[in-house]
């Protein structure tokens, strides 16, 4: 049963907020490409990294899913300042 109090979901369904993210400057769902934020699942440990042409700049260790998806969700709305 899906949480809709739960980071991802309010994330995925800002669609208006979305608007203003490139889709491909974040990912859900692994490391990618290019100069981006990922939230990664390494050995049961959940990061949230920024890749920038394959070099990671930055890693944030969270205790759990959801934690990475609130500090993804943070760190996307402190740079565009919602």
């Amino acid at each position: 049963m899906i949480n809709e109090n739960s980071t991802l979901v309010r994330f995925v369904m800002n669609t208006d907020k979305l608007k203003k993210v490139p889709h491909q400057s974040y990912s859900l769902d692994g490391l990618k490409n290019g100069e981006c934020l990922c939230v990664v699942n390494q050995d049961d440990t959940w990061l949230v990294v920024y890749n920038s042409q394959g070099r990671i700049t930055s890693v944030t260790e969270c205790q759990n899913e959801e934690d990475a998806y609130e500090e993804l969700y943070r760190q996307i709305s402190d740079a565009y300042g919602w």
